[in-house]
């Protein structure tokens, strides 16, 4: 796999998302199942390629340690969405989470920091009314985190050996977390880095194409592009396993 393979399924991949791109909708139909898949899809997606773009530009300039710190955020969004795909049942209680620690946030700024800038003044108190609107109450702060990485990743890889769930939260979560925290560290290898970095990419966006599609949450054109796309990274992956 090439970096310019997972470029173009990103570039492509952001032509579909344009779609998705929250717009607001009423109350009623917010947690409709489409409109949480938009928000979740969006909310992966668009992040998880800015991390990949972002590591992109850290390890060229061989800046490789917080390229593995940034590479994280993309293994553990790739995780929550994969589990998320299998488990369709939980995304509203994930949509929630998010939003009752977003409310608390803006809840800590308004307590703590108001009078800071008016403009984020104003956001704070718009998404708390808007919030307790959805949510049709004052949430309690939730635990963290939502669903634990090593619990997430044994419900996903179980058709696989025993134990292979350890060893993907060795390589995609303990490996990478050394290098969060700013201490001293052996220089990771750049190789594994972008290697485990573009896998996750193209898993999740893949995925995340086919629910576009599947569902139909999208136009008929974005459909075509998330279906192409679907079939691209079939290739790909698939003429990666046979070099292996």
């Amino acid at each position: 796999m090439t970096v310019h393979a997972v470029t173009e399924v990103c570039a492509r991949g952001q032509e579909v998302l344009k779609e998705l791109q929250p717009q607001g909708v009423p109350h009623a139909e917010f947690f409709e199942m489409d409109n949480l898949w938009r928000i979740e899809i969006w909310g992966t997606c668009q992040p998880l390629i800015e991390c990949y773009q972002s590591i992109l530009l850290l390890t060229d300039q061989r800046f490789l340690r917080p390229a593995a710190a940034l590479s994280r955020s993309v293994h553990e969004a790739h995780i929550r969405f994969e589990y998320l795909a299998d488990n369709e049942h939980e995304l509203r209680s994930c949509i929630e989470w998010q939003m009752s620690r977003a409310y608390h946030r803006n809840l800590d700024y308004l307590r703590y920091d108001a009078g800071l800038h008016p403009q984020s003044d104003r956001e704070a108190r718009a998404l708390k009314r808007d919030f307790e609107a959805l949510l049709g109450r004052r949430p309690k702060k939730p635990p963290y985190p939502w669903r634990g990485n090593a619990m997430m990743l044994e419900n996903i890889a179980g058709h696989f050996p025993s134990g292979f769930h350890k060893m993907l939260l060795r390589r995609l979560i303990e490996y990478p977390s050394e290098y969060v925290h700013i201490g001293v560290s052996s220089e990771p290898a750049a190789d594994s880095v972008i290697g485990t970095t573009e896998l996750c990419v193209l898993l999740t966006i893949q995925r995340a194409m086919k629910l576009c599609r599947d569902k139909q949450l999208t136009s008929s054109r974005a459909r075509e592009t998330a279906n192409e796309i679907v079939m691209l990274c079939d290739e790909w992956i698939e003429s990666e396993a046979k070099q292996q």
